[in-house]
């Protein structure tokens, strides 16, 4: 190593240990929401220009306070993981996460349905591990198995990041075949909706704002474009509660893993064919109160909203 990337290497640590003492004193005692924001900003580039299991911790604590339960959860995970590969204990990490659960399972959804033009939705993602004739759904435990699921054309299911503790505020990601099976994926009386039907929301709303009136309140992640005096929540009209829900890679990893977008991005699977290997998706993202409708490969595992019959 020469002497220019020893001085470069000395000053990254030094300044990263400051930024994160920082954020930290940020964590315990701000409560302005930009500035919070902001140091979830810097944080983020801290632990990705070294990442360990203190600052992934602190990032963790800085999304639980600024409302963000489920990247929170997501990062605690993480800071678990590394505290058990680093030799650390654990207990702060665990106390957050059961915190963190706590509060995702006593949030009370699916109480009601929302009417929107002549629709009726669900106000929660479909969370069912069986057909309506009540055969079960194979559940995917393990990457080999949802890739193997995918090739087989074989309906199934998971957890975002195999992990249950997401499966009631998300619910269920489902490959297309699961959605396309003739044993009904819906519970009696409901469908899974068309491009169509989804076009319905887009119409009534306008296609470059219907995430502004749909997202959730909170969960979403801050505009990537690092304008920190606004985020990418919604409005939650009529308690849509459409959540960052992130979605399952197939064919590959992405970051080393299979599963991305918790808190970015929901993505919901419609009815329509598009070719043998695709089929169509509606979208909302974080960065823009745009929606996206197209096409994706039926092996990937998307969330399902279902409609009325």
């Amino acid at each position: 190593m020469t002497s220019t990337e020893k001085c470069a290497k000395l000053f990254n640590e030094k300044y990263i240990k400051s930024l994160s003492y920082i954020c930290w004193k940020i964590s315990q005692n701000e409560t302005d929401p930009d500035i919070i924001r902001e140091a979830i900003f810097w944080a983020k580039n801290g632990i990705e220009m070294q990442p360990d299991a203190d600052r992934t911790y602190l990032y963790a604590t800085l999304l639980f306070k600024s409302g963000q339960t489920l990247l929170a959860l997501e990062k605690i995970n993480e800071t678990i993981e590394l505290c058990k590969k680093e030799g650390q204990n654990y207990d702060l990490s665990t106390t957050l996460k059961e915190k963190l659960v706590s509060i995702l399972s006593k949030d009370e959804i699916g109480l009601f349905n929302i009417r929107i033009e002549n629709q009726e939705w669900q106000n929660y993602n479909l969370r069912t591990n069986k057909f309506r004739n009540g055969d079960e759904i194979f559940q995917a435990k393990t990457d080999k198995e949802w890739t193997d699921a995918a090739e087989k054309g074989i309906p199934a299911w998971c957890y975002y990041n195999n992990d249950k503790t997401y499966g009631f505020k998300l619910g269920k990601l489902y490959n297309w075949y699961a959605v396309n099976d003739t044993r009904g994926l819906a519970p009696k009386g409901w469908h899974v909706p068309s491009v169509e039907e989804w076009n319905v929301l887009i119409d009534y709303f306008g296609k470059n704002k219907i995430g502004k009136y749909l997202k959730s309140k909170s969960n979403w992640a801050s505009k990537s474009s690092g304008e920190y005096d606004s985020d990418g929540n919604g409005d939650n009209y009529q308690s849509f509660n459409a959540l960052p829900g992130g979605f399952r890679h197939y064919r590959g990893y992405f970051n080393n893993t299979d599963f991305i977008s918790l808190g970015n991005n929901a993505t919901w699977w419609a009815t329509n064919e598009d070719n043998t290997e695709e089929a169509h998706v509606f979208e909302l993202s974080a960065d823009t109160q745009a929606c996206d409708t197209s096409s994706s490969l039926k092996g990937r595992g998307y969330s399902v909203r279902c409609l009325k019959d």
